[in-house]
């Protein structure tokens, strides 16, 4: 998968980027969270699995789907934890 034509502005304001297959989510409000099976990391760490805190409940709501892979762009909520939504760059990837 090739990345999308970001500016280095751009990427400089994300902590981590990555393309991960959905594992799992447990749906809530503003706190949502998807759990990944990451494949590539393209930017800063993570371990094999991670976790994603998501906007289940605004314009910029994720609609997250178990067996779908998405890339990532995320900034850390909490250690370990990033957070994304659909008013940045994370998309799903197209079959």
């Amino acid at each position: 998968m090739q990345l999308e034509r970001l500016s280095f502005a751009s990427i400089a304001k994300y902590d981590i980027i990555f393309l991960g297959q959905v594992i799992a989510i447990s749906d809530g409000d503003i706190k949502s969270r998807a759990s990944f099976r990451v494949t590539e990391v393209y930017k800063g760490k993570s371990y094999p699995q991670i976790e994603l805190e998501y906007d289940g409940a605004t314009d910029c709501s994720m609609n997250f789907v178990p067996g779908e892979t998405w890339i990532i762009y995320g900034k850390w909520s909490e250690y370990g934890i990033p957070r994304a939504d659909m008013c940045g760059h994370s998309r799903v990837k197209m079959k």
